[in-house]
């Protein structure tokens, strides 16, 4: 079994494709969509120059100073501790500084589909400033709508699929609508 969130869909899409006999089930959460890295809705907003910028500054202890401010005002409160604690972390900043979106992407297009290992494709069930930024109006609703088209296309990747929204929740499926990610896992170990 494996399950991915955001950026670790693709590990678990690119573990699956390599070793499809290892697998027995696949759960993606509001996964991170390759097709969409060149659209200007998508295109990423950190580059890895500011990424080295945030571990200097975490450094002397910026991030610890202004806390949970840093975060987009709907998870300043919902954030566990121990998440938060780990990205305020010079490590956390200088690792997602060696991130290569562009090349994750292009290694994920690369890979095969599930055939019919069982799959559950989980999406948020309300837009969130972690994916879409400051967009609003049209282009919030258009980019929501590629989005929502993009993770129904993930589904297609095994003839054994569910396609879950989590409503209510936003990016952060794993902590706003825990229920339904272990609710997920668990009926897929059940089936096995």
């Amino acid at each position: 079994m494996v399950v991915g969130h955001s950026y670790g869909s693709h590990t678990v899409r690119i573990f699956a494709s390599d070793y499809p006999d290892e697998v027995v089930g696949i759960v993606l959460i509001d996964s991170r969509l390759e097709e969409l890295t060149s659209h200007p809705f998508f295109a990423p907003t950190r580059s890895g120059q500011q990424m080295n910028v945030w571990a200097i500054l975490a450094r002397f202890g910026f991030f610890r100073v202004i806390g949970r401010n840093m975060l987009p005002a709907p998870y300043q409160e919902k954030m566990p501790d121990y998440p938060f604690e780990i990205m305020i972390t010079p490590r956390f900043f200088e690792m997602s500084g060696l991130e290569d979106d562009v090349a994750s992407d292009n290694e994920v297009r690369e890979t095969n589909g599930f055939g019919d290992t069982p799959l559950i494709v989980i999406v948020h069930g309300v837009p969130d400033p972690l994916i879409f930024g400051q967009l609003q109006g049209a282009d919030l609703q258009e980019a929501e709508r590629l989005f929502q088209e993009a993770q129904m296309r993930l589904a297609e990747l095994s003839n054994n699929s569910q396609y879950l929204v989590a409503e209510g929740s936003g990016h952060l499926v794993i902590i706003e609508r825990s229920d339904l990610v272990i609710d997920s896992i668990l009926s897929l170990v059940e089936s096995q």
